[in-house]
């Protein structure tokens, strides 16, 4: 989430980080164009007659209990759902850039970038995100809290805030903590998602690092998650950030939102599938695998979007 630094270093990762999602979205509007391609000649034969397939998009954080949704609607439905995975921004600029797909599904801030460029039907937010600390099955350092990071004989490892909207809210945690300086002296190893960090603490690279709930939970049966202290994760408002990109950010609630796609020539199966995310049902699926229950979660038509 690059609009959220504020010192010239910050905004110069933001740069870099959006360069780097454009790169990324090239090999993604490639591997698009060439799915059309073939869902065009071949992929037709494999549905029900009338029935053409939806093409969805799904962030690799969200790839767990998508793909459980996904085989549902194609049960109840027999619409066939092609799904296509990749990091959440990229995922952003490869739809913008192509105009393939049906349905995504994206945490934030990129839904509301989307929303701004006109890109989405509907949205609905079906889950948030919450960080956890994941290391080693049984404890081996002994970590209890956000301040046991600090300590000499741990290990950390961190998602690169120039990819990772993770890696913001960490920044904003070592503040809060009053352990922001004495962190940034550390030699902390990062990757560009909390998949890769969770599985550096897996094989023991790092001893402990800080990933979102349910990238903690899809390995829990070689890891184990501590819970940050309330007092020092963001709070409501208060830390909220405003940025020309994304608008208001909520720092404190990472939103899961699947949309439905104004480019999409089959908004009703599309909205089918994305109601099924969206009830009890998908919502229980999401809790199952870890990710965090959102309040008060409805649909909504995004701005300009239709109406029902």
């Amino acid at each position: 989430m690059p609009e959220c630094l504020i010192t010239g270093r910050q905004v110069g990762r933001t740069k870099q980080w959006e360069g780097k999602q454009e790169m990324k979205s090239v090999k993604l509007v490639t591997l698009l164009t060439g799915a059309a391609v073939a869902m065009a000649a071949n992929g037709h034969a494999e549905v029900p007659a009338g029935k053409e397939s939806l093409m969805v998009h799904v962030g690799g954080t969200m790839r767990p209990p998508m793909e459980e949704i996904c085989k549902i609607f194609e049960k109840e439905s027999g619409i066939k759902v092609e799904v296509n995975y990749g990091d959440s921004g990229a995922l952003m600029t490869a739809i913008q850039t192509s105009g393939k797909g049906d349905v995504c599904i994206l945490h934030d801030p990129f839904p509301a970038s989307m929303e701004k460029k006109g890109m989405v039907d509907k949205s609905y937010t079906v889950a948030l995100l919450s960080p956890m600390i994941v290391v080693k099955k049984g404890n081996p350092k002994k970590i209890g809290g956000i301040k046991d990071l600090i300590r000499a004989d741990v290990k950390v490892g961190l998602t690169d805030a120039t990819y990772s909207t993770a890696g913001h809210i960490v920044s904003l945690v070592f503040k809060k903590a009053g352990i922001a300086d004495t962190m940034e002296k550390k030699d902390i190893v990062r990757a560009r998602s909390g998949g890769e960090m969770a599985n550096a603490v897996k094989i023991g690279t790092v001893d402990a690092a800080i990933v979102w709930d349910a990238v903690a939970f899809a390995r829990k049966d070689s890891l184990d998650s501590i819970a940050i202290e309330m007092g020092v994760l963001p709070t409501p408002k208060v830390d909220d950030v405003t940025t020309a990109t994304y608008g208001l950010i909520d720092m404190s609630a990472v939103k899961v939102v699947i949309m439905t796609l104004k480019g999409s020539k089959q908004l009703e199966p599309a909205r089918r599938l994305a109601e099924l995310a969206m009830s009890d049902r998908g919502r229980d699926i999401f809790l199952k695998m870890g990710f965090t229950a959102a309040p008060g979660t409805a649909s909504k038509p995004a701005a300009g979007g239709a109406k029902e």
